[in-house]
């Protein structure tokens, strides 16, 4: 794998079985050709074939443009063609906000932490009773962004 720029650090961990990719630093058009083969490998180095649920940990993300976004969202293509998924784990206020203005926070599964993410993935993505769904509801609640001020409610928009 090509060597990482200074501004984005990569490293993957497995927790609960389930291989977690932890991603810090800045994410944009310089940055997201290496997290595209990053995520691509951690893909298929677990399942061979790419069909794996991968947790994107976002805890540590100071910035992303929507070159990021798209990698995001190839991956999650990617896993989903080959029947698995990709979750994101901890984002940041910032990239919470992001995810929020794109409507991506009705796509992606958001979890508080990885560790809540790879728990659902041991329950088989399903949730039990009792357990709480992905941290982002966005028809129940506008999302809250740094200085706690909702975005505005977005039920009814489009």
């Amino acid at each position: 794998m090509e060597p990482q720029p200074a501004d984005l650090q990569l490293t993957t961990r497995c927790l609960h079985g389930h291989q977690v990719v932890v991603v810090a630093g800045e994410i944009d058009i310089s940055t997201t050709p290496v997290l595209n083969a990053y995520l691509l490998n951690a893909a298929y180095t677990t399942s061979g074939k790419g069909g794996i649920d991968l947790v994107v940990d976002l805890s540590a993300v100071t910035f992303m443009d929507a070159s990021g976004l798209t990698v995001l969202l190839r991956a999650d293509h990617r896993a989903r063609r080959a029947g698995g998924r990709l979750r994101l784990a901890a984002p940041t206020a910032r990239i919470a906000r992001l995810l929020a203005i794109t409507h991506l926070d009705l796509y992606f599964d958001l979890y508080p932490t990885s560790e809540a993410a790879t728990h659902r993935l041991r329950l088989g993505g399903q949730p039990v009773a009792g357990e709480a769904e992905p941290v982002v509801d966005a028809a129940a609640s506008p999302p809250i962004v740094p200085g706690g001020q909702a975005v505005g409610d977005r039920r009814g928009s489009s």
